[in-house]
């Protein structure tokens, strides 16, 4: 199912996750906006789910301010502040076993965080989730992502120390810059060029 690109508006229909044969839903490039459906899990054989560039997370959004709909900042009302969404990636995500692409990327989850057992996406190659402002740390579980082959979180609020877990993954090509991820006592991980890493928004 492939609705990209055609300045859709209103939210994904929870009834979505009927479509259990579906292998492939890129909605992405569009005006979307709520929540994704909480039983997004229930998609058993979903293998590529594109989300990005909507307003996910946002409640009402200043066209004003941005005709084109991709500014974080121009959204007028979150999610976490109604009662009609959460604005959050559901929990029920790392049900996807067969899920090799992942992009959340340039949508508002502004009180949202990476889910805790991320690493039970098995089969997970493509995780991008960058420009959202996620809040929390990156959880422990992502280092069981064997298959992961690009991990792009740049650009968000992710705050903590970098799981040396993630040393396990090989050629894992990984940009985590402008989030709060300080070094700490322990400093980084030495498995990753610093390019990687750097510039994070650190006191």
């Amino acid at each position: 199912l492939d609705l990209h690109n055609n300045k859709l508006t209103g939210e994904i229909p929870s009834s979505i996750v009927n479509l259990t044969n579906l292998k492939e839903l890129k909605l992405n490039n569009n005006n979307i906006s709520g929540d994704i459906p909480e039983n997004i899990g229930s998609l058993s054989n979903l293998e590529l789910l594109w989300l990005k560039d909507n307003q996910l997370g946002c409640y009402e959004y200043d066209y004003e301010c941005d005709p084109a709909g991709n500014d974080l900042f121009c959204c007028i009302t979150h999610c976490y502040e109604t009662e009609q969404c959460t604005g959050e990636i559901p929990q029920s995500i790392v049900n996807l076993a067969k899920l090799e692409k992942l992009y959340l990327n340039n949508n508002h989850f502004i009180r949202g965080s990476i889910p805790d057992n991320i690493g039970d996406l098995s089969s997970l190659q493509i995780l991008y989730l960058q420009k959202n402002q996620l809040s929390g740390s990156i959880p422990e579980s992502i280092g069981s992502l064997s298959n992961l082959k690009r991990l792009i979180l740049q650009h968000n609020n992710l705050s903590g120390q970098i799981p040396d877990s993630l040393c396990a993954i090989d050629n894992l090509k990984m940009y985590l810059e402008y989030n709060q991820l300080c070094p700490g006592d322990a400093g980084y991980p030495v498995c990753f060029p610093e390019d990687q890493i750097a510039r994070q928004n650190c006191p």
